[in-house]
């Protein structure tokens, strides 16, 4: 690992015990953590159709295009929090201070 990755993942952890990262994580916290796609479309889908249903037809497609982009880094900032949320529950759980709840396996089979 590089010196530069290193003092990053350091000082993330660093940021994240400040912020009493050290706590297991809820219920949603878990489910962030399992589907960060669906957290980041969840975020970025409300406010670009918003932005694209009040973009007049004489504003032309600039504007639209500039909802959609921030649409966009909506949800990929929130996309990546959820993964980072992942990468913090590995973290808890390399350390021995988290311990996964198992989940429920569905019946093989004809039902």
């Amino acid at each position: 690992m590089s010196l530069t990755r290193r003092r990053v993942n350091e000082s993330l952890a660093k940021t994240d015990r400040f912020l009493g990262g050290h706590t297991p994580p809820t219920r949603f916290q878990l489910f962030v953590a399992r589907h960060p796609s669906a957290v980041g479309l969840v975020a970025a889908a409300p406010l670009t159709l918003a932005s694209l249903v009040t973009v007049l037809p004489s504003d032309g497609p600039a504007e639209a295009l500039v909802g959609v982009a921030i649409g966009a880094v909506i949800g990929a900032t929130f996309g990546v929090s959820a993964f980072l949320e992942r990468v913090r529950q590995q973290r808890l759980i390399a350390q021995g201070l988290y311990t996964p709840p198992e989940r429920p396996r569905r019946p093989r089979g004809r039902r």
